[in-house]
């Protein structure tokens, strides 16, 4: 942020003065507050008191580090969004995915699993990005997680009876370092999926 930020971060000071503490902010707790957060933007500043509003349930004006953390936790979700639209984009529905970050899994299992994924329309995605956003969370509480998403040829050759699918790849996708990897399918006998 830069001193012509200033106007708009003493804003959001005053509104999260308002919603927490009915009480205004001395001029000394938002200059300290504006040199914690100098190194961000404006934009992502007010992202994350704007999910602290949303999130916080104790009435006490939130300290830095609540607001890092729901900026951390913005990012997390944003990125786990891009990277699983991205693999929507590269391959598709038949191809069963193992993302890098397996909360992922649960929270397209919980959006009706991967092919109904795939094939969400143009004019949904912004509701769809909103309901990601929404189940992330809820599943990052979660202990276990599938170990990938199934794609078309993984779930036809199972219902057809095939105990191994020969035919289907699975991907390991990571695209943060380009690395991609396809690995032939072998199943994982005993492990939750």
């Amino acid at each position: 942020m830069t001193n012509q930020d200033k106007k708009r971060f003493a804003e959001i000071m005053a509104g999260l003065a308002e919603v927490f503490t009915n009480h205004p902010i001395s001029k000394e707790k938002a200059e300290l507050y504006f040199r914690t957060f100098q190194n961000w933007t404006i934009e992502d500043f007010e992202k994350a008191c704007l999910k602290v509003i949303k999130t916080k349930t104790i009435s006490t004006f939130p300290l830095p580090a609540e607001i890092e953390n729901a900026l951390k936790d913005t990012t997390e979700v944003l990125k786990a969004w891009l990277l699983s639209r991205e693999a929507v984009s590269r391959w598709g529905a038949y191809m069963s995915i193992r993302f890098p970050n397996p909360i992922i899994h649960s929270v397209i299992e919980a959006m009706g699993g991967w092919i109904p994924f795939c094939h969400i329309p143009q004019e949904e995605l912004k509701w769809k990005q909103k309901e990601f956003e929404r189940i992330y969370p809820l599943m990052q509480q979660k202990t276990k997680h599938p170990q990938w998403v199934c794609g078309i040829h993984e779930i036809n050759s199972l219902c057809g009876g095939h105990k191994e699918v020969s035919t289907t790849t699975l991907i390991d996708f990571e695209i943060e370092n380009e690395e991609v990897k396809e690995i032939p399918y072998m199943p994982i006998k005993g492990e939750f999926r």
